[in-house]
């Protein structure tokens, strides 16, 4: 996670990622996955679907880097339990 956070050359690209859901939304559209350098927010609105409530679950999560209104997050194309 700290590597996308300090390195541009991740924003607009596919990556994936594996941590533990720490907060989630009621109705699984979106969550923050945290491993052992950081935490960043998913959102899987935009690609029409969510998961069921994993917190505390390890994750794997593909999707796209993207920076919104100045903030670095994923949008996730995909989650799979770990």
């Amino acid at each position: 996670v700290k590597d996308i956070f300090a390195n541009d050359q991740y924003l607009n690209q596919t990556v994936i990622l594996e941590g533990k859901i720490t907060l989630e939304c009621g109705s699984g559209c979106w969550f923050y996955l945290e491993d052992e350098t950081g935490k960043i927010y998913i959102d899987l609105l935009p690609s029409n679907f969510a998961i069921p409530q994993w917190v505390g679950k390890t994750v794997l999560v593909k999707g796209k880097v993207i920076k919104d209104g100045g903030d670095i997050k994923m949008i996730g194309t995909g989650v799979s339990l770990k």
